[in-house]
């Protein structure tokens, strides 16, 4: 049987012998509907349900070669059991009678869109829509197309028309929502995903990005429960740990923030989440400061010759340097010469807190052990807002830093 990822081919099929007109169903009804009695249980009995109702149709088709509803329904039996070339000359059997035959012109385009002929794809839907301008399945399946070849102000004209036709579709209301929100336009794609939500709220992947966009707006109460509710629907996604985490620190609820990273780090030693296990760290923190939006990222692990405890990625896209990194760091050099110089104890570290952009490095402090995440968030802050000092400061590679971190001279 054919794997199907769209939701609106996935229901295409699902009412394959929906059509059936129970006073007097026609020949090719009364062909689906046996088929649909005796396909049972397990691929065995689908398959032999299958090929009996072809045979049938068939039959039918000796009879009435220029019968349009069996070479249509023919064409979709064989399309999901992955006869597409077969399942194609069907649909242009139907198209040969009738060239505005509005289904077989979708179904073609689903074809195509398989098979991965996307230009072709995009053609027929473009097609179906002439035709029938309130062919809601088409202009989602052809906004789709324009999404993935980065035609995203094309997408948005077929998902608006969806929209026009059914104010409250969730897919379309989601997938413009995804658009415009990568656009930067959060807060109207917040009613979007609102719409999406509330008309499917059974979608995990509807729940996460409404939740994500509330977080980026500033309402993380709300986002909080939204993510606490997608780990309840789909467990174990370190994705939404993060997510957890970054809405508990920001509304101060610092107890919930541990109770969440120390799942985070249980679930990656547990070794139950491939992907996790090969992260060497975790976004624990994410807020703005002026016009920088700032990651804040800790490290699972102290590895390495330049060991990072924590991370601070500062992005501001309007300035001329438009990343900064403010790190906490326990180097093994900066280690050794503080073992030998006696600054430090037997089994502590040095740390040192760090910002670094494009061509500059700058040193704000020395810790003796681990300051704690607090701690150094309050230092960066004091950092970007200026109120920090640098010790010390090096410029290398090509033009000067524009960054302003004052620094003082010891």
């Amino acid at each position: 049987m054919r794997f199907v990822t769209s939701s609106v081919i996935f229901a295409l099929l699902l009412s394959i012998s929906s059509a059936f007109t129970a006073d007097q169903p026609s020949p090719v009804e009364a062909v689906l509907k046996r088929m649909e009695e005796s396909r049972g249980n397990g691929s065995d009995h689908e398959n032999k349900a299958y090929e009996t109702a072809l045979a049938e149709i068939d039959k039918l088709l000796f009879q009435t070669p220029g019968l349009v509803e069996a070479h249509y329904h023919r064409g979709r039996i064989l399309f999901y059991v992955n006869r597409d070339t077969e399942s194609e000359e069907a649909y242009q059997a139907v198209l040969k009678i009738n060239q505005n035959h509005v289904a077989a012109n979708f179904m073609i385009g689903v074809l195509y869109l398989y098979n991965q002929r996307l230009k072709e794809a995009e053609s027929q839907f473009q097609q179906v829509i002439k035709l029938d301008a309130a062919h809601l399945n088409a202009r989602m399946e052809l906004a789709g197309l324009l999404t993935k070849s980065k035609r995203k102000k094309a997408a948005l004209i077929q998902l608006e028309e969806v929209i026009k036709l059914e104010p409250r579709h969730p897919e379309a209301n989601f997938e413009t929502a995804i658009i415009i929100s990568n656009q930067g336009e959060r807060k109207q794609a917040l009613t979007h995903f609102r719409i999406a939500h509330e008309e499917a709220p059974d979608k995990p992947f509807y729940i996460w990005n409404l939740a994500q966009c509330l977080q980026l707006l500033g309402q993380t109460e709300e986002a909080l429960e939204l993510f606490l509710a997608f780990d309840q629907e789909k467990s174990k996604d370190w994705r939404t740990y993060q997510k957890i985490i970054q809405s508990a620190e920001n509304l101060g609820k610092k107890k919930l923030r541990y109770e969440w990273i120390k799942k985070i780090v249980s679930l990656k030693d547990s070794g139950n989440a491939p992907e996790l296990a090969k992260q060497g760290f975790f976004i624990r923190d994410q807020f703005t400061i002026g016009e920088y939006l700032i990651f804040g990222m800790e490290y699972f692990k102290l590895t390495g010759d330049r060991a990072v405890k924590y991370s601070f990625q500062c992005e501001n896209k309007a300035a001329a340097e438009k990343e900064i990194r403010i790190s906490l760091g326990s180097y093994d050099i900066t280690n050794k010469m503080a073992h030998e110089l006696g600054e430090v104890a037997e089994g502590t570290r040095r740390f040192h807190l760090d910002g670094y952009t494009e061509n500059a490095h700058f040193t704000f402090d020395f810790f003796n052990g681990n300051p704690g995440y607090d701690r150094v968030k309050v230092l960066v802050i004091d950092v970007l807002e200026e109120r920090r000092k640098a010790i010390s400061s090096t410029t290398y590679g090509k033009g000067k830093t524009t960054i302003k971190f004052p620094t003082t001279k010891k």
